[in-house]
């Protein structure tokens, strides 16, 4: 596919009926074309492991339409941190990151971080808090 002059490649759901392995190399091939390229390639996967999600700079998390977060993969769980989510060590993050978007949200809940009057809950909820960030300022600046 074609924008203007950046190509970019889409794939949905690549892992679907794939070991890990397989899956972890087409992603490696893929960074490695991006890189090379200089193109962008959109991968959307279901549950990705802790190996594979290392291999993305750049995370997005959609939910029910709205963006909950986009930007850079180690940026994630600190982002989410200050709006009073915390990780548990034994939780990988890409799990981590998709059960925010969940009812399960609620045993990652934290003190609430000042300036905070409740936690959010809601996809617009989190999209609202994203659009007033630093990360999504960065983002549309580059």
């Amino acid at each position: 596919m074609e924008f203007g002059m950046k190509y970019m490649t889409l794939m949905d759901e690549i892992s679907t009926g794939l070991d890990s392995a397989t899956t972890f190399d087409i992603i490696t091939t893929q960074r490695s074309i991006a890189k090379t390229l200089g193109k962008t390639v959109v991968i959307s996967l279901l549950q990705p492991s802790p190996e594979i999600f290392a291999l993305f700079d750049s995370v997005l998390i959609l939910n029910a339409g709205e963006v909950m977060y986009h930007g850079p993969r180690d940026q994630a769980l600190p982002y989410f941190e200050s709006l009073g989510f915390h990780c548990p060590p034994h939780r990988d993050t890409a799990d981590f990151l998709l059960d925010l978007g969940t009812n399960q949200q609620m045993k990652y809940q934290d003190a609430l971080p000042m300036g905070m009057t409740k936690h959010p809950r809601w996809p617009s909820e989190f999209s609202q808090l994203f659009q007033e960030s630093r990360i999504f300022r960065d983002t549309l600046s580059r």
